[in-house]
């Protein structure tokens, strides 16, 4: 574990995503973090969150976000093994025991929510590579004895007619590293995605997630929700998918990445929907995508919680 870093990656649009993603993680973890960006300068301002080095990759404006992945991973798996995390996850549970893992491990993906891919069997342009092991590259584990294949793999993606073979437009470097995933017949220990992906956690649109005190549940298998993933959430909607939650699940994603505790942010919200909804003098049920119920405080009035 020891020699084991956290790695994620993201350009300056996904900055906001990354500082929560770091606060969630040090809720738990002073792990180190590997953190790969277009802008080092930029990035910086998350390093008082402690053990972040932050490595700035000319590859994400040459080759673009995506295809820069294989340069981070080429890079990080140089200093040991690591587990990756995309920057727009949200850490709930302590998940350290993933680096403990000694082989290639991550959560098993059939593709089901991908109805653009028609043969899930033969998923690839090259119609000879058959699909026989697939994961979300969401959250994976790398042993540092896999350095020759994320060389291999790196060195490939830079190849134009290659990345449009095994890439794909929307899946892009999830499709491409699990294409050689199955060209090298990588082994992999696969971990629980009803636990650390996007599979307990959300399916399309819909939440699939129950609450109980601290913690999220998924609502099918009964697993403890340790990664909150937004895979297949567009960037600019995730804000609003969280708002659009039930507010004890919005709540308790908050509290995550903030130091206040869900009763205050609970109160917080009472208090900013009766500040929105006085500034504009309508009724507290005419504003769109606020559901707050009036609540009195001690003094009858709502203005009693900002005074206090």
């Amino acid at each position: 574990m020891a020699n084991s870093n956290i790695v994620t990656i993201a350009n300056s649009n996904y900055y906001k995503f990354t500082e929560r993603m770091i606060q969630s993680l040090r809720k738990t973890t002073q792990h180190n973090v590997l953190l790969f960006c277009d802008n080092a300068e930029l990035f910086a301002g998350l390093q008082y969150l402690g053990g972040i080095e932050v490595i700035e990759l000319a590859s994400i404006k040459t080759h673009g976000i995506y295809r820069a992945r294989f340069d981070a991973y080429n890079q990080a798996i140089k200093q040991g093994s690591f587990l990756y995390l995309d920057s727009d996850i949200i850490i709930l549970e302590d998940i350290s025991e993933l680096l403990l893992l000694k082989k290639f491990s991550g959560c098993a993906d059939d593709m089901s929510a991908c109805s653009f891919i028609e043969n899930k069997q033969f998923p690839w342009k090259d119609k000879n590579l058959e699909n026989t092991r697939y994961i979300n590259t969401g959250v994976f584990f790398a042993p540092q004895g896999l350095s020759p294949f994320f060389d291999e793999v790196y060195q490939e993606s830079l190849d134009d007619a290659k990345w449009a073979t095994y890439g794909d437009p929307i899946l892009a470097d999830n499709h491409f590293l699990n294409a050689y995933l199955n060209k090298h017949s990588i082994d992999i220990y696969y971990i629980d995605e009803y636990t650390y992906n996007w599979q307990g956690f959300i399916k399309g649109a819909e939440l699939q997630v129950r609450r109980d005190g601290d913690h999220l549940y998924n609502i099918g298998h009964g697993n403890l929700l340790k990664v909150a993933h937004f895979a297949g959430i567009k960037t600019n909607l995730i804000e609003s998918f969280i708002k659009s939650m039930p507010i004890e699940i919005s709540n308790l994603l908050k509290s995550k990445v903030s130091a206040l505790s869900d009763e205050e942010f609970f109160v917080q919200n009472i208090i900013e929907s009766y500040k929105i909804r006085r500034a504009i003098e309508c009724s507290p049920y005419e504003i769109s995508g606020i559901d707050v119920l009036p609540i009195e405080f001690n003094d009858g009035t709502l203005e009693g919680a900002a005074d206090n």
